[in-house]
């Protein structure tokens, strides 16, 4: 965002150092265009990244469940 209006705000001052001739809009239009250049330049503070808690092991089998299941798979039609 920042970078944004960094942009939007160099344009601006481009674009008063092209429309007038007067002293005072020159050093208003290099102010503005040095705090764009800033804004674009200044690295973007990084958000923490939330580290997800891993997925729980699944158990194994115990051997009443390993007797219950069928011997084959299911035939697929």
């Amino acid at each position: 965002m920042k970078q944004y209006i960094g942009l939007l705000l160099t344009a601006v001052a481009v674009l008063t150092l092209l429309a007038s001739h007067v002293l005072i809009s020159n050093v208003i239009a290099v102010a503005i265009y040095i705090i764009g250049a800033v804004l674009i330049l200044l690295p973007q503070g990084r958000r923490p990244v939330e580290e997800k808690p891993a997925a729980a092991p699944r158990p194994m089998p115990t051997p009443e469940e390993l007797k219950r299941r069928p011997a084959q798979p299911p035939e697929l039609e």
